[in-house]
């Protein structure tokens, strides 16, 4: 099951916040869609993501006016849980009926919901661009091109002393493990730069869902 996990993080930014995992595609995502600020036209953009205006019998969320179906989420999980389960029906059917792993994926499938609604508000994508990607890859691709566009990497700053007070702490550590003085401040650099990262886009989400009427039913994730 933790493999399992560790797969979902990957693929899905916001249950862990993988930060590798956002910052190699927002470098694609600012080249093809970072220049976007197209009007959105249309009614129905939203129907890609999985969402509809139309209230189902059964719902697991409703962001503002839209809906995502408990079929509808149902069919998101199985389509992720296939895709990380190599085609092994036994593992599949495990990951299938955990209902833990089930509603994180509800919580990531809210932030990640939140922000490609965000983004619609704001015009980040034209109709056209929207119809050209499907659900959780389209979600996937709009959070990370928006979060790109609404979060200056470069002003992420880490300091020598920063740096410093760290090593200081584990140099000893650093020396069991014959990782050299410059190697072991490239990566405490790197440390220091996720973790700074990590908090400008929780709360960037956090503000997000905020501005948002988030009703979660999550008795229906079963």
């Amino acid at each position: 099951m933790e493999k399992f996990f560790e797969s979902i993080k990957g693929v899905l930014p916001y249950i862990g916040v993988s930060l590798v995992s956002i910052i190699l595609t927002v470098v694609v995502m600012i080249l093809v869609l970072g220049g976007s600020s197209k009007t959105v036209v249309g009614t129905d953009d939203l129907g890609v993501l999985g969402l509809t205006k139309i209230k189902p019998s059964s719902y697991v969320v409703k962001i503002n006016d839209y809906y995502l179906s408990t079929d509808e989420f149902n069919k998101q999980y199985k389509s992720l849980v296939e895709a990380s389960s190599g085609g092994d029906k036994s593992k599949i059917d495990l990951y299938m009926n955990d209902l833990s792993t089930k509603k994180q994926f509800l919580e990531n499938t809210i932030n990640e919901l939140a922000i490609a609604v965000q983004a619609y508000n704001e015009g980040y994508l034209s109709s056209q661009e929207w119809a050209t990607l499907y659900h959780i890859t389209l979600r996937k691709a709009v959070v990370d091109g928006f979060l790109a566009k609404k979060i200056d990497l470069s002003s992420i700053e880490v300091t020598d002393k920063e740096i410093e007070d760290i090593y200081q702490k584990q140099k000893e550590l650093f020396k069991q493990n014959n990782i050299p003085p410059d190697k072991a401040e490239e990566y405490i650099r790197t440390q220091l730069k996720n973790q700074k990262l990590n908090q400008k886009i929780s709360e960037f989400l956090q503000k997000v869902r905020d501005k948002m009427v988030i009703d979660k039913i999550e008795d229906n994730v079963k």
